[in-house]
């Protein structure tokens, strides 16, 4: 650290003092968090699915264009938060920003584990809420409607399409269906596997 004059100095030498005794103290790094999160997607990458893989490179290219520039150890909280706003305004309610805010904190809290960060800046900063966007949901005309083009349909899906509109079964636990599960006679499926 410098400082201009003796007072500065001392002020910031209190400071250190406190981040030392704290165990908050990191040396200065010229790490970037674009770089440091690259490493860090280096790292995880062999022990999870590719597609988790994709979905962690993904959530964090969408925060990296806005705060990857600094480095390290000048990360702050408002920096942070105010990086996560912009992606709100951009996305308000989306899954996807509070996906970044949860793949960025687990990435900074491995910064601190390792000794380049003293505290993880995302730990004062407020997770993005997700909610779930509003679907329409079909009434009665709208299945009798879809239930009649089933009907005229010439594809070998239909009675699938049907099962599923009327049982509310998971397209997973449809296709995991055997005849063995089927009673025909009473109208009903026993679902045991998906």
């Amino acid at each position: 650290r410098y400082a201009a004059t003796e007072r500065e100095a001392k002020a910031w030498l209190a400071v250190l003092q406190r981040e030392n005794f704290a165990g908050t103290l990191t040396p200065p790094a010229k790490r970037t968090l674009a770089q440091w999160v690259a490493e860090w997607l280096e790292s995880v990458t062999p022990t999870l699915r590719p597609s988790t893989a994709q979905t962690y490179r993904y959530a964090l290219a969408r925060v990296v264009p806005l705060i990857g520039h600094w480095r390290l150890d000048k990360l702050t909280p408002p920096l942070v938060a105010l990086a996560f706003a912009k992606l709100e305004r951009g996305h308000p309610h989306s899954r996807a920003v509070a996906q970044s805010f949860t793949y960025l904190h687990t990435c900074l809290n491995r910064a601190v584990m390792l000794g380049m960060l003293g505290v993880n800046p995302m730990d004062r900063v407020s997770r993005p809420v997700a909610r779930a966007a509003e679907r329409p949901h079909w009434g009665l005309p709208d299945m009798q409607r879809f239930l009649a083009a089933l009907d005229t349909a010439d594809t070998r899906y239909a009675p699938l399409f049907a099962l599923l509109l009327g049982s509310g079964l998971r397209i997973s636990e449809a296709l995991g269906l055997r005849w063995g599960d089927v009673d025909l006679t009473v109208g009903t499926v026993a679902v045991r596997r998906g």
